[in-house]
């Protein structure tokens, strides 16, 4: 029960980093759909998602921990490249900036839990 607690308090940190750099770089939340890029990002995250669920099954037969740091690499990539579609589409509202800032935070908490855990 303490690790369901200690989880709910990361998430909780989290999103409220997200909150707080929200606020501080002054930007408003945008959405990629409204662009362009709608198209490419939904065929991105769709070859993601297969080639995620084409791996898992292998790497869940293996007893190591190879399985998080595969998630937190594909997790990392995903989090790049929409980082680069918000500065490519979205320039001018600067969400890039709250992704790209809130990507160590949240690759820190991840590898925590992967030492934590495993």
């Amino acid at each position: 029960m303490d690790y369901f607690w200690v989880l709910v308090i990361l998430f909780i940190v989290i999103f409220g980093w997200e909150f707080v750099l929200r606020k501080w770089l002054g930007v408003d939340k945008g959405s990629l759909a409204e662009t362009p890029a709608k198209k490419i990002n939904q065929w991105v995250s769709g070859i993601m998602i297969v080639l995620v669920l084409c791996i898992v099954p292998f790497m869940l037969l293996e007893e190591d921990s190879r399985f998080i740091w595969f998630l937190i690499v594909v997790f990392i990539a995903s989090n790049l490249f929409q980082a680069f579609l918000e500065w490519k589409y979205l320039k001018s509202r600067r969400q890039y900036l709250v992704t790209l800032l809130h990507l160590p935070v949240t690759i820190s908490i991840l590898i925590f839990i992967a030492f934590w855990y495993f």
